[in-house]
């Protein structure tokens, strides 16, 4: 393995927010999904309670008793899905990751890490080729934090592009564009 040229990791600060901040968010998206799952499920097994009752009391249509739940099947189990799948989520609690990048003499890693959201989304552990890679810092309004933004262009291939805040980082902006642009990306 190579050296490292810069560990980047989130200072202490960002993870207690981090901590603070993302767990909820992911509880109340599971909240909702599990919500969302048992009002389809009430929504969708409805004809299918009123089917039955028509037809004990004798009022119901002619329809085989398997087409109508074939029917009301597919939806039920997919609001059975969406309740399941909250459930999971509420019971899982993303963890801060300690490094946010590491630059290498051959490549620049990022690792696997949760974004904050309704979605629930966890961005992949990346790695791009430190010939193919370059870095600098996007422009913002006055009052935020400075973004650093990879782009990874191969010369065959598709250009990949990744972004991260410094604002809970503890090196700046600027230590990190240099570290990566230090040899200069040779195409």
């Amino acid at each position: 393995m190579l050296t490292p040229t810069l560990v980047v990791r989130f200072t202490d600060e960002g993870k207690t927010r981090f901590s603070s901040t993302v767990p909820a968010l992911v509880r109340t998206s599971a909240r909702f999904t599990i919500i969302l799952g048992v009002v389809l499920g009430a929504m969708f097994s409805l004809p299918f309670v009123m089917w039955v009752a028509g037809r004990q009391s004798g009022m119901s249509a002619a329809v085989p008793g398997w087409q109508v739940a074939l029917l009301v099947a597919a939806p039920v189990a997919i609001a059975g899905g969406l309740v399941a799948v909250g459930v999971r989520r509420y019971r899982t609690v993303p963890d801060t990751p300690d490094l946010a990048v590491t630059i290498t003499p051959g490549a620049v890693v990022f690792p696997a890490m949760p974004l904050p959201g309704v979605r629930g989304i966890q961005r992949e552990a990346t790695e791009f080729p430190r010939a193919w890679t370059t870095a600098r810092e996007l422009a913002v309004k006055p009052g935020q934090a400075a973004v650093v933004e990879f782009v990874e262009e191969p010369p065959q291939g598709k250009r990949r592009v990744r972004r991260q805040a410094t604002q809970f980082l503890d090196a700046s902006a600027e230590q990190i564009v240099a570290a990566v642009n230090a040899d200069g990306p040779s195409r």
